[in-house]
Parts: structure tokens; sequence; C-alpha cells
């Protein structure tokens, strides 16, 4: 369960019709996660994203930190305003005005990498979008995916039927959809045949 700020704690009641404040599945027991405050909102529209997406995606959780030096989200006080992406098995902490993206234990292979497995994504030949930045994927309708770690992205793309790709990741996506190593290979000579 998340720690949650206790001021926003004795908020939820009134904010949320009487019931606790909805919990996101949220992995982690250190660091203490806040509501977004409208004035966050309100600059995140200014980024040209739609205030409906914004809506679909409430309750939208923050978190003070910065990036350690080994790339995972380090959480401080003291720190900026992260926007936190609760992912299956990792958190994905969005930095608005840098556009950065870490993630709390390097587990996620993207964000909203549910999208790459279902089916819905690929109906009517729709295809697996692909964005450079989180700010690019939020002004999409969070129609697609941001992949967080490359070296991953041949085992966890390959059976996709059809990904759609911002430009300027094709370098990146050409070297990552190889795979990491094939198998030594070794040739059974074939018996020659003998004339009768």
């Amino acid at each position: 369960m998340m720690a949650v700020d206790p001021d926003l704690q004795a908020k939820g009641a009134a904010a949320y019709g009487g019931s606790d404040l909805p919990s996101l599945p949220l992995p982690d027991g250190d660091i203490i996660y806040s509501m977004i405050s409208g004035d966050v909102l309100v600059s995140l529209t200014r980024l040209g994203i739609h205030p409906l997406t914004l809506a679909r995606l409430l309750p939208i959780m923050t978190a003070m930190g910065s990036v350690s030096g080994t790339g995972y989200f380090d959480p401080a006080d003291s720190g900026e305003m992260w926007i936190a992406f609760a992912e299956q098995n990792d958190t994905v902490f969005w930095h608005p005005s840098t556009d950065r993206i870490c993630t709390l234990q390097r587990r996620a292979f993207a964000l909203n990498e549910d999208h790459i497995v279902n089916a819905a994504t690929y109906c009517f030949e729709a295809n697996l979008n692909v964005f450079a930045t989180c700010s690019d994927w939020l002004r999409a309708d969070c129609d697609g995916i941001v992949v967080l770690d490359w070296s991953r992205a041949f085992d966890r793309l390959r059976d996709a039927p059809r990904i759609a790709l911002a430009e300027r990741l094709l370098p990146v996506y050409r070297r990552s959809m190889q795979p990491r190593r094939l198998p030594s290979l070794s040739i059974i000579p074939a018996k020659e045949r003998l004339a009768a």
C-alpha cells in the first residue's frame, strides 16, 4: 500500500464521496504520494495534453525526488515534483518540465506496456504506436507506449503485427530489433550418393 500525504487523506472522504482515496498498485512503501495539484493539471494542458486524457488518468499521483546516478527514481522531500504512473511490476516517474522518465525498480519495459499484448490495440488494422516522449504519448491520448528499456525491445515487440514509430526513434528501433544473440551454427554434411 502506498503512503499518502496525511492532509490529502483527511480531504479524501469529501473528495471521493465518503470513501477512502483510491489506491494505485504502486509497488513501494517509502515514497509519499500526493494528488496532482490543479496548477500542475493546467500546466499539462498548456503542453497540449487534452483535459479528457488527464481525466481518464485520475487519480494522478505525484512524488518528490530526483534521478539517481544509476537512473532510478530517488525519493527526496527536497526534490522536484514527478508524476507517477503505475505499471504491473514497477512505477514510472515522469518529470513534465524536462520530459525525463525513470523508474523505481527498472522492471518496466515501457510506459503503458499492457498495450503491447492487448488485442484491441491492433483491431481494424491499427498499429501499436511507439512514442519518443511521455508528453507525445499523453498528447496522443495515451494510445501506445513509450519504450524505457530498448535492450528488451526485440523480445517484447517482435510479435506485434503492426508498429507505428516516432520518426526520431527509427535508428534505435533498427539497432534494437535484432536478437541479442543467435545460436552458433554447424552444418551437417549431406551423404553423397554413389552412382550404381
